[in-house]
């Protein structure tokens, strides 16, 4: 799970660093790159609620197998873009697995440990989240 944290959060800030990148190499202007970050964030607040229901339907195990899997195969449709059109359609579909590991894996920690130990266990995963955005910062490991 703490894995699944960094990369989930890893992935979110290397599309901002990559982001003139991808500009210069799509032509594509700021504003339309915007739209991209726009597709992400709407997908984003749309599933994050559906996702905490459907672990609670379906079983948080099976909802985190589920991400990984549709992550896996969704993390290639942006790299096949070449226009705007394309672009955000794609950013959109490949967003709404990122908020699904956290309703989830707090159900999962809750059910899997002892009351003493979720304290811990829930703080280390955030910990482990905001150690993956650091990791994507560019340059952090040139300062």
């Amino acid at each position: 799970m703490c894995s699944l944290s960094v990369i989930t959060y890893l992935d979110r800030v290397c599309i901002s660093g990559s982001a003139p990148y991808i500009i210069s190499d799509l032509g594509l202007t700021p504003v339309e790159m915007g739209l991209a970050f726009t597709a992400f964030g709407i997908a984003y607040a749309a599933f994050e609620v559906p996702s905490g229901w459907l672990g609670d339907m379906i079983g948080a195990r099976k909802v985190m197998t589920r991400i990984v899997v549709w992550w896996s195969s969704s993390r290639r449709s942006p790299a096949w873009s070449e226009t705007c059109r394309v672009l955000s359609p794609c950013v959109f579909s490949s967003a709404p697995e990122k908020p699904e590991p956290f309703p989830n894996t707090t159900k999962v920690i809750c059910a899997g440990c002892p009351r003493s130990r979720r304290g811990f266990r829930s703080g280390r995963r955030l910990d482990v989240r905001a150690d993956g955005a650091g990791l994507g910062r560019p340059g952090w490991w040139s300062s």
